[in-house]
């Protein structure tokens, strides 16, 4: 049988208190979200453009940022697909 690691009481008689409170501290522990660029957010956009089949303003909107940033592969890529399902 395991033994606890040293300096860690356990304690039977906690059950699911024990749990249930440190589960609450786990979860308030997290990285704050970062905000997201204006590319991001209008990748985002031509993105939901292309789902809703609306490829005219999905091309519009994916060549405006292409020309801003060319390296960015997921608005070449938002390009090339609403291009091919035109």
């Amino acid at each position: 049988m395991r033994q606890p690691a040293q300096g860690v009481a356990l304690d039977s008689k906690a059950g699911s208190d024990a749990r249930s409170s440190f589960s609450m501290m786990t979860m308030t522990a997290r990285a704050p979200v970062a905000a997201r660029s204006p590319v991001q957010l209008e990748v985002e956009r031509a993105r939901a453009l292309v789902k809703a089949r609306r490829f005219g303003e999905a091309i519009a909107a994916a060549t405006r940022l292409a020309s801003d940033v060319p390296e960015n592969r997921d608005v070449l890529y938002r390009l090339a697909l609403a291009s091919y399902r035109r």
